[in-house]
């Protein structure tokens, strides 16, 4: 997100290009800059809550299928705890800049614990792309750690 309000390099890079903008009446030509900026933000962003949400679902289903108590409680705290998290933070980013408009179909190919450790590399990967904000990125810390706590709970507990 162009956020000329805070104190980043990014904001003494583009003051020029925005003071040149509107100085040449482009205030559209910068807002349609800035709403581009968002869209590929969003795009990150939509990604990750369906991604969450995939996660659940198939959680679920390994919840369902495990013999092992252990997993089965594992599991079940995930699909539990997923789905709030992940609403939380996405209500959180639409508050700040707007409704997402579509989400991409996700189809996760792991299975079980490796499943939850995809989810942890991508978030981990891709978390500056969803948002800078303090709140966003503490909400995504909040989803990073279910996912190491199930982990945690699927290779050590039994």
């Amino acid at each position: 997100m162009l956020d000329l309000d805070t104190q980043t390099p990014q904001k003494e890079i583009l003051k020029p290009i925005k003071k040149l903008l509107l100085t040449i009446g482009g205030h559209y030509t910068w807002q349609k800059m800035i709403k581009k900026e968002n869209l590929m933000s969003n795009n990150k962003t939509a990604e990750l809550i369906a991604r969450c949400f995939e996660a659940r679902t198939k959680s679920h289903f390994f919840h369902l299928q495990t013999n092992s108590y252990s997993q089965h409680k594992a599991f079940n705290d995930f699909y539990d705890g997923i789905v709030g998290l992940t609403d939380s933070f996405a209500e959180a980013y639409q508050g700040r800049f707007g409704i997402i408009k579509s989400y991409p179909k996700i189809r996760l190919e792991k299975k079980g614990v490796e499943m939850i450790e995809e989810l942890r590399e991508w978030i981990d990967k891709n978390r500056n792309e969803c948002g800078k904000e303090s709140e966003l990125q503490n909400a995504i810390d909040e989803i990073v750690s279910l996912c190491d706590s199930t982990i945690y709970k699927l290779r050590n507990l039994s």
